[in-house]
C-alpha cells in the first residue's frame, strides 16, 4: 500500500504555531514552508485542498518536522518534503 507522507517546514506545538501565524500574517513572503501556504491559510485548512484531501482514494499522513525526525531518525531531508511511502 502506498501512503503520502507530508513534511512541513516547521516545528509541532502551540508556541511554534503562534510564531508561525505570525510570520504568515506580518512577513508572508519569507515564510519558509511552501507546504503550508499550499495546505493552509493563515488560521485553517484551505478548503480546495480540504476537499482534495478528502475526497482522495490515497492514504496521506501529516508530519511537523520533530515528529517525522521522531518517527524517523534515519532520514533527513530539506523541508518542506513529500514522501511516497510504501507498507507491507
Amino acid at each position: 500500500m502506498t501512503k503520502l507522507l507530508f513534511v512541513y517546514n516547521a516545528n509541532s506545538g502551540t508556541f511554534n504555531t503562534l510564531l508561525d501565524v505570525g510570520h504568515k500574517l506580518f512577513s508572508p513572503s519569507t515564510y519558509q514552508c511552501s507546504l503550508c501556504a499550499l495546505t493552509f491559510d493563515t488560521f485553517n485548512e484551505n478548503k480546495q485542498w480540504k476537499q482534495f484531501r478528502e475526497q482522495s482514494k490515497i492514504k496521506m499522513k501529516f508530519y511537523h518536522i520533530d515528529e517525522f525526525i521522531k518517527a524517523f531518525s534515519n532520514e533527513t531531508y530539506q523541508y518542506p518534503v513529500v514522501l511516497n511511502f510504501k507498507t507491507g
